[in-house]
């Protein structure tokens, strides 16, 4: 069984008000957002890989 079926088979729940989540990536990163109260939850590393990925691309629009 692929590890991803085992992840999907149950609803991640909030921490902060215990409304649904869905996941989303982001340059790569996944993202957990809150579908009630809107908050976003990141695992430990996550939020400076997606800050370098996102200084990357501003540099990129920068140079051009």
């Amino acid at each position: 069984m692929p590890e991803d079926s085992e992840s999907a088979s149950h609803e991640l729940v909030c921490p902060k008000c215990g409304g649904a989540m869905r996941s989303h990536a982001r340059n790569g990163v996944l993202i957990d957002q809150c579908r009630a109260c809107h908050g976003l939850f990141l695992d430990a590393g996550e939020f400076e890989r997606l800050m370098a990925a996102e200084a990357s691309m501003v540099g990129r629009e920068i140079a051009r």
